[in-house]
């Protein structure tokens, strides 16, 4: 909550200057300098998009606190192109379309999260949930004993299994590999299809130093994952809806990673060494060879 806030009063700091201490507003200028981008990229192939929300920070979109901080435009849900698309439920993507809105019928209820956001480098969490109504109406069929696979062409689905794409945040250290990418997460493992996939995320800032370039800040993640089912969830403390919630934090140390190359005079000394050593081994097994065969030759 502290990087909700942090942003929340950033963007009221010209209405409140008088009412802030200096101290305060270097602190808020400080944040806002070292925001980094928040890629999200995330499908789910049996959930219509009015019946997904998502917050960053508490910040839901459906109430509009989230496009007061971010634009409204930022993240955005759509259709899912075919390649998202089958991609998404597994099968092959040979010769599928990057931009043409998947058309097959199985993808009536589907829909695509894509958007980048700024975000502080303070802990935050980001959810893609089932939508706070749709919640409350499936639980509702759930306690009358209806089966919830008899109510998607109504309701627009309930299944929260979904692919993440790619969540990247900042600029991903390019030596690394990025374990939030080209994942999908099942929820059939579940009775109801209505669970949560929680992801804890830690963030290792990584300077990054190619030879003959300047220094690149990149981050490395290591997450740990794992999927609550709807029975456990409605009793969770504090309760958290369906569908995907990352919760994200930085480690206070840094990783200096720098590529170099030796200079040229050390290149010189390293080939003079390798001719010299061929020269004189060749010089030994010549020398051998030709006495070698003047001793034979006297014997004869």
């Amino acid at each position: 909550m502290v990087a909700f806030h942090a942003d929340y009063y950033s963007r009221r700091m010209a209405a409140k200057k008088s009412k802030m201490s200096p101290e305060l507003i270097k602190s808020i200028k400080i944040i806002e300098k070292n925001k980094i981008d928040l890629f999200i990229h995330v499908t789910f192939p049996y959930l219509k998009c009015e019946n997904l929300d998502f917050a960053h920070n508490g910040a839901y979109f459906s109430t509009g606190d989230f496009s007061k901080h971010h634009g409204y435009d930022r993240l955005q849900k759509r259709k899912p192109t075919e390649y998202d698309w089958y991609k998404a439920i597994g099968e092959s993507v040979k010769g599928k379309n990057k931009r043409k809105t998947a058309t097959d019928r199985r993808a009536i209820n589907a829909c695509t999260v894509r958007g980048t956001i700024a975000v502080p480098r303070l802990s935050g969490d980001i959810n893609i949930s089932m939508h706070m109504d749709m919640f409350k109406k499936n639980v509702s069929y759930l306690n009358r004993g209806v089966q919830l696979d008899t109510t998607d062409e109504e309701t627009g689905g309930h299944n929260l299994s979904h692919y993440i794409h790619e969540i990247t945040f900042g600029e991903y250290f390019p030596l690394g590999t990025n374990p939030l990418s080209n994942s999908i997460i099942s929820m059939n493992n579940d009775k109801h299809q209505m669970g949560v996939s929680l992801m804890n995320v830690k963030l290792v800032p990584t300077k990054y130093k190619r030879f003959g370039r300047r220094p690149a800040e990149t981050f490395q993640a290591s997450v740990s994952d794992y999927v609550v089912g709807l029975e456990t969830l409605v009793n969770s403390v504090p309760f958290v809806l369906p569908g995907l919630k990352i919760q994200y934090d930085f480690t206070p140390l840094s990783v200096h990673h720098v590529e170099s190359r030796d200079n040229f005079f050390v290149f010189l000394s390293s080939l003079i060494s390798i001719v010299g050593g061929v020269f004189v081994t060749v010089s030994l097994v010549s020398g051998f060879i030709v006495n070698s065969a003047q001793a034979l030759k006297k014997i004869d």
